[in-house]
């Protein structure tokens, strides 16, 4: 039999290493095996393994793929997915808050079928919200392990109900097929806009600064603010009018660089874009949105491992940056603080704004 010796290792940065737990498997033609297990030789095991990469017979399934809990929303939405509560929930706190929107009025796609005149009445009383994932129309699902997977496009409809609950009124599913990830992310590009980079802008555009239940909105404002802060400080200790932020070249070229080249926008003014910085406070805003784009809007949807502002290299040699630094790091631990507070009162914790829980950039 087989010998295997496997060693795990983390980085040396503060905070560096893992809640997973590692599962080894063996993936022979026939058969596989989580290893510690014994199949017999010539025949597949009595107790069926299953991983990511096999066929899911039932929903027991789920659960032996997905078999440690993390946090109290991955165990809530484990036992719970199939209730409307949970379901609008994940819209507005979930793995991805930022499809969610205030319908102003009704996708032209949506099909209307019978007794959703309803859908009228919340949309003029502003409680109807959408999630439109016709990003993915026409785009052909992956091939794995000799199996074409399926991909659909859904539009879903949901209403804001007085006591923050969101609960889907109509879904509506359309199969697709066509380009690929290539075509994904020309689509995606299009639709970039420099609003949606910028937090504040971003919720208002999207009608959730109001919602109460939207706990990602409410932590990213409050996340946002503290990071404009931050970066108001350090700046004014290096430009102290605009005629100075609009004589640095470096910095012009570096605000052109991000837009044109890191993120590959051609027509990035007409996505609304800055390819130049002409003041002082247009500078602070772009420098802001950098940060919190790798900081706290990447923590949203992948929840990190190095706290926001603790790094072990020491950026700043100069007084009063130190000065800035510090107040920022307090400002994040009073958050910090506020949010473990706030978040002992909720049936499910929100922590993916949760400043200690940030990463420092999405180098993880």
């Amino acid at each position: 039999m087989g010998v295997y010796r496997v060693r795990v290792s983390t980085g040396t940065s503060v905070y560096a290493g893992s809640k997973n737990q590692v599962e080894l498997w063996l993936v022979g033609q026939h058969w596989q095996a989580a290893l510690g297990a014994s199949p017999r030789s010539g025949e597949k095991q009595e107790a069926r393994s299953v991983n990511i990469l096999s066929n899911w017979n039932d929903v027991d399934d789920f659960n032996r793929i997905f078999w440690c809990g993390y946090s109290k929303l991955t165990d809530r939405v484990q036992q719970s997915w199939k209730e409307d509560a949970i379901f609008g929930y994940q819209f507005l706190n979930g793995a991805n808050p930022r499809l969610l929107k205030c319908s102003i009025q009704l996708p032209d796609r949506l099909v209307f079928p019978p007794g959703t005149e309803e859908l009228q009445k919340e949309l003029k009383g502003g409680t109807l919200f959408e999630a439109d994932f016709s990003l993915l129309d026409g785009i052909k699902a992956n091939v794995i392990c000799s199996h074409q997977q399926h991909l659909a496009a859904p539009l879903v409809m949901l209403k804001l109900q007085s006591d923050g609950q969101l609960l889907p009124m109509t879904i509506q599913v359309v199969s697709t097929g066509g380009g690929g990830h290539l075509d994904l992310l020309k689509r995606a590009g299009g639709l970039l806009t420099y609003s949606s980079f910028c937090t504040p802008d971003d919720l208002a555009e999207r009608g959730l600064l109001e919602v109460k239940s939207s706990y990602y909105a409410q932590d990213a404002l409050r996340l946002w603010e503290i990071t404009y802060r931050y970066v108001e400080g350090i700046m004014d200790l290096h430009y102290k009018t605009d005629v100075t932020v609009r004589d640095d070249h470096e910095l012009q070229n570096w605000c052109r660089e991000i837009t044109e080249i890191g993120l590959g926008l051609l027509g990035a003014q007409d996505q609304g874009f800055p390819t130049s910085h002409q003041s002082w406070a247009q500078a602070c805003h772009f420098v802001t949105m950098c940060i919190f784009t790798c900081t706290g809007q990447h923590s949203s949807i992948h929840l990190g491992q190095v706290p926001l502002g603790q790094h072990e290299e020491e950026y700043f040699s100069s007084p009063g940056s130190k000065a800035v630094l510090k107040r920022f790091r307090e400002e994040l631990a009073v958050l910090d603080k506020e949010i473990e507070v706030w978040n002992e009162n909720l049936d499910i914790p929100y922590e993916y704004m949760w400043p200690s829980l940030v990463e420092n950039s999405v180098a993880i």
